[in-house]
C-alpha cells in the first residue's frame, strides 16, 4: 500500500501555480472582455463585496453560480 501512495504522489497531475492576481489584473482584464469602465467594474465588485458581508453578518451564505459558495466562519488565532 505505501508504494501505491508513493507512487500516486509521484505521478499525481499537479497544475503549475502563477503569480496571484491582483484588483488591478482582475478590472483590466474585466474592462478589456466587457466593455465596461474601470469605475463601472470596481462599483460592481463592490456592491458584491457588500452584499457578501451583509449576508454574512446575517448569517447567510451566499451561492453565486459559476463562482462559489460564500459561508460565514468564525476562526480563533492561536496565540503564542
Amino acid at each position: 500500500m505505501a508504494k501505491k501512495i508513493t507512487a500516486i504522489r509521484h505521478y499525481k497531475p499537479e497544475i503549475k501555480r502563477e503569480r496571484t492576481l491582483q484588483m488591478p489584473d482582475i478590472i483590466r482584464d474585466m474592462t478589456r472582455s466587457t466593455g465596461l469602465s474601470q469605475g463601472e467594474i470596481l462599483h460592481v465588485v463592490y456592491q458584491l463585496q457588500d452584499v457578501i458581508l451583509t449576508a454574512h453578518r446575517q448569517g447567510q451564505a451566499l451561492k453565486i453560480e459559476g463562482l462559489g459558495i460564500f459561508t460565514p466562519v468564525i476562526r480563533f488565532c492561536h496565540l503564542v
